[in-house]
């Protein structure tokens, strides 16, 4: 997600109206295209990555029903708001009880 009034994307998991927040994890630059993604294994953890690069990991407030991948613009600053969306992949790991 990007905040209203900073330049920077951060990468956020929520379960149980708990959340675990990596703010910063890069700068939007405006007309620059950046890969962001996520490795969900299983309900232990979720790897984030940038550009390719792993960039960290989540080992709590991973939610253990359907995942619901969400890309949205938030417009409090009253300002015109564009994204390019190209595609997204989801990975899930699945442990020996969830198949």
């Amino acid at each position: 997600r990007k905040d209203d009034g900073d330049a920077l994307w951060d990468f956020e998991t929520n379960a149980n109206s708990s959340a675990s927040t990596e703010a910063g994890v890069l700068t939007a630059v405006a007309d620059e295209y950046a890969t962001f993604g996520f490795k969900v294994k299983g309900t232990s953890s979720v790897e984030y990555w940038v550009n390719n690069s792993l960039q960290g990991s989540f080992d709590s407030n991973i939610p253990t029903t359907e995942l619901v991948p969400t890309f949205h613009i938030q417009n409090g600053e009253a300002a015109r708001k564009s994204m390019s969306l190209d595609y997204f992949i989801c990975d899930q790991e699945l442990d020996s009880s969830n198949r």
